[in-house]
């Protein structure tokens, strides 16, 4: 905000807010400056120390800027000049009279394009200063231009951006929020690709697939927790409390690329590929009642961590995973805190990942060759 510069305030548009200038002369300071006609005329009348009627007034024909009302709204979006808020005589807000005002102000976060930093952003600060006397949010994200394959903007004259109500009905809602949010780093513009939206699409059926699979199994009380499944799950809370910790960094930092890439990996392959091939039972075959449990409950934690980017099938698993009330909606739950972490655990999970995965990469390389053959 410093070394701003003053802006044209007028424009020749067709719409706005019209310059509330009234002329009643040809001179060059032969005008004033009022809210309404009537107080125009007053003012005309003691300015020029003659009669001054309606019809010896013209207002200015121009608007405002595009801008002139929008740098106004974290205070009048409460209403904040109304005339029992607003304190003419010393030209600031009565907070105490607007307690709406007085809860929201100032915002913890502004979201908008840089293009519009200065026309937009600046002048609500230089606003929050001038009638509030303190800024109007305490943090400004920037996101990306939208671009194509090619880098151009998208844009309705160029033709290169698709429906996104056409992509919903395509494939999901959920899907092309983390599609877009795939290919969105922190402050970078974002290359749109339609295989970013069937990545989302896929993420969202091997998350259904997740929960088909751990409902359709059948507890048996009797039985005891396996050593295996104790380890198993015991290692995936302590790989799950470190995400959190990973996660809430992202947040704090605004990378929202990011956040989504650890909640991905976290339930694509810690806890799809790895955990639930851990614990799942032999075909046909009973599960503890141990396990399931906190197989459950730690879905229901991954669910809470992906609820932001993927807010309706979150939803809607989260009221079948278990029966809830009226009142315990996913969007309204706790946000999941971090526990212990086994950091010995993990590093020997992440040595006996590396071995299997290697294991498998040669024999399905073997497998190849044996086929050409």
């Amino acid at each position: 905000m410093e070394n701003v510069r003053d802006w044209c305030i007028s424009r020749q548009l067709w719409w706005g807010h019209r310059i509330p200038a009234y002329y009643y002369g040809a001179g060059e300071n032969d005008f004033v400056v009022a809210e309404t006609l009537e107080e125009a005329i007053q003012f005309a009348t003691q300015k020029s120390g003659r009669a001054i009627s309606e019809k010896d007034l013209r207002q200015d024909a121009d608007v405002l800027d595009t801008w002139a009302s929008s740098w106004l709204w974290p205070i009048e979006v409460f209403g904040g000049f109304k005339n029992d808020f607003f304190d003419k005589e010393r030209g600031k807000i009565n907070v105490e009279k607007c307690p709406e005002l007085a809860y929201f102000y100032p915002t913890q976060v502004l979201v908008t394009a840089p293009e519009i930093l200065f026309f937009w952003v600046a002048r609500m600060i230089i606003a929050g200063y001038e009638y509030m006397d303190g800024k109007p949010f305490e943090n400004v994200y920037l996101t990306g231009i939208v671009r194509d394959k090619q880098g151009r903007k998208m844009s309705k004259s160029l033709g290169n951006s698709p429906d996104p109500l056409v992509l919903i009905e395509t494939y999901g809602a959920d899907a092309v929020r983390t599609g877009m949010l795939f290919s969105s780093p922190a402050g970078n513009d974002l290359l749109y690709d339609e295989k970013l939206i069937e990545q989302g699409r896929n993420f969202t059926n091997k998350i259904w697939n997740a929960f088909r699979l751990v409902k359709g199994w059948e507890v048996d009380k009797t039985l005891t927790q396996p050593t295996e499944n104790k380890t198993a799950t015991h290692w995936f809370e302590s790989k799950l409390n470190q995400s959190i910790l990973e996660l809430g960094d992202h947040f704090e930092k605004f990378r929202m690329s990011d956040a989504l890439m650890c909640v991905y990996k976290l339930i694509w392959d810690d806890f799809c590929a790895w955990y639930l091939e851990m614990i799942k039972p032999e075909f046909g075959k009973p599960i503890d009642e141990l396990t399931y449990t906190k197989t459950v409950s730690l879905f229901e934690s991954l669910l809470k961590l992906l609820h932001p980017f993927m807010p309706f099938i979150t939803e809607e698993l989260w009221s079948e995973l278990q029966t809830r009330g009226t009142r315990e909606n996913m969007i309204v739950a706790a946000w999941p805190q971090a526990g212990a972490i086994d950091k010995a655990l993990l590093s020997e999970a992440d040595f006996a990942f590396e071995t299997i995965t290697g294991i498998r990469n040669v024999r399905n390389a073997k497998a190849f060759r044996l086929r050409r053959l």
